[in-house]
C-alpha cells in the first residue's frame, strides 16, 4: 500500500509529491484525515483493498478555511480516476473544493464523528441521551486534544486553576463518549482519558461504532442518499450541502 502523509498543521506544511505513485495513474485514491487512521485500515484489512492513502494529518478541524486551501493543493495533484474523501463538511471547509479530471465521492456527512458511528442520525441520538463530549483513539492522537492541552494549561497556570476554568469549559457536557469502532485497544485509550475525566467529574461510556458508512465510501455503490457524487472539473459550492439543514430536522 502506497502512503503519503501530508502536513496541513499550520506554519509546518508540505506539497505533495507530482512524482509519488500513490498520486499518479491509479484508478482510486483515499484522501483522508489521519485522525481516521485505524478505521481506514481497518476497512481496508476487511476488504483486501489495497488503495492508495493521501493522508491529511489533523491541525486545522478548527480553521476550515485554511483547512479547504490545503486540500484543493492536494486535490490538484492527483492524477487519478476517483476520488474517495473520507471526510465530512467540516465546518465548510469542503464547500469550495474543486475536482480535477476525476470524479470525487464524499459521504453526505456533517463531519467525522457521524462517520465513526454509522449515520448522523446515530450521531444525533447519541448526544440526545446526554451531552457528549466525543471521543475517538485517533483524535487524542493526532489532534491538541483536551488531554494535553489540560496538562499545558496544569503545567502554565497551576492545577487549580486549570482544573477550575476546564469544569466551567466542559460544564454542558455530562459524558465524554469513547467510539468504539473496534479498530483499537478501547480500554487502553480509557485508561488515557481516564483520569481527566474523574478530575473534571465528567462520565465515560463507550459508545457502539459502526463502519459500514466507510465501508460503503472505499467499496460502493454510492448511493446519492448517502454520498456526493462530484463530476470531473467542477466545484463543490454551498448548495450542495443544503441537505444538512435539513437532515438537522429529521432526526
Amino acid at each position: 500500500m502506497v502512503e503519503i502523509h501530508l502536513n496541513v498543521k499550520a506554519g509546518q506544511m508540505t506539497r505533495p509529491d507530482r512524482d509519488n505513485p500513490a498520486l499518479q495513474d491509479a484508478n482510486t485514491v483515499i484522501l483522508c484525515c489521519n485522525t481516521l487512521e485505524d478505521e481506514i485500515r481497518q476497512v481496508l484489512n476487511d476488504t483486501g483493498l489495497d488503495y492508495p492513502i493521501v493522508w491529511l494529518e489533523a491541525g486545522m478541524h478548527n480553521q476550515p478555511d485554511q483547512l479547504r486551501v490545503h486540500i484543493n493543493k492536494t486535490l490538484k495533484e492527483i492524477n487519478s480516476r476517483r476520488v474517495l474523501m473520507a471526510l465530512g463538511h467540516c465546518g465548510g471547509a469542503c464547500v469550495g473544493l474543486e475536482t480535477g479530471n476525476y470524479q470525487l465521492i464524499i459521504p453526505r456527512s456533517d463531519d467525522c464523528l457521524s462517520l465513526l458511528l454509522g449515520s448522523m442520525e446515530k450521531r444525533k441520538l447519541a448526544g440526545r441521551d446526554a451531552a457528549t463530549y466525543f471521543l475517538t483513539a485517533g483524535w487524542l492522537r493526532y489532534t491538541d486534544n483536551l488531554i494535553s492541552s489540560f496538562a499545558r494549561d496544569a503545567e502554565r497556570f497551576g492545577r487549580e486553576k486549570a482544573e477550575r476554568v476546564y469544569k466551567i469549559m466542559l460544564k454542558h457536557y455530562r459524558r465524554f463518549g469513547f467510539i468504539d469502532t473496534g479498530a483499537y485497544d478501547l480500554e487502553q485509550q480509557e485508561r488515557q482519558i481516564g483520569p481527566l475525566a474523574d478530575t473534571l467529574n465528567i462520565g465515560l461510556e463507550r459508545l457502539d461504532g459502526d463502519l459500514s458508512w466507510l465501508r460503503r465510501l472505499l467499496t460502493g455503490p454510492w448511493s446519492e442518499a448517502d454520498f456526493l457524487i462530484v463530476p470531473p472539473n467542477s466545484r463543490l459550492n454551498l448548495t450542495d450541502w443544503d441537505w444538512l439543514g435539513t437532515a438537522s430536522t429529521q432526526f
